[in-house]
């Protein structure tokens, strides 16, 4: 069996400048085409998620260091083969424990394991 592991996947201002489309929704083929080839000799993808997926309303990447994603994101991940995603980082409370949950929630809709944080239970 091969495992790779991915750094820090974080959704920087630039990026998500990149990403957007004139139509206001996003689209990340371009920033991780080039991985698709790499990650699909791979059994198992692990990547460290250093961002959330709290929602729009939030607005993204809300303050200078204070990162959150468009849900697309982790569809872009999965489709380029991502399996699992740590979360337990430094930025996984940049949306408060809701954030926690949603990012949560979005990463079971597109079928990525992921550990590190759990869903608060409300």
């Amino acid at each position: 069996m091969k495992i790779s592991f991915l750094g820090d996947i974080t959704c920087d201002r630039p990026m998500l400048k990149a990403a957007k489309l004139p139509d206001g929704n996003f689209d990340f083929t371009q920033s991780f085409s080039a991985l698709k080839d790499y990650l699909s000799e791979a059994d198992y993808v692990v990547g460290n998620f250093e961002t959330v997926c709290a929602g729009e309303k939030l607005g993204y990447n809300p303050g200078p260091l204070t990162y959150n994603s468009p849900d697309v994101l982790l569809e872009e991940l999965k489709r380029v083969g991502v399996t699992m995603l740590t979360t337990a980082n430094n930025h996984c409370l940049d949306c408060g424990g809701n954030g926690v949950d949603r990012t949560i929630q979005q990463m079971n809709r597109v079928g990525i394991e992921h550990t590190g944080t759990i869903e608060s239970g409300k």
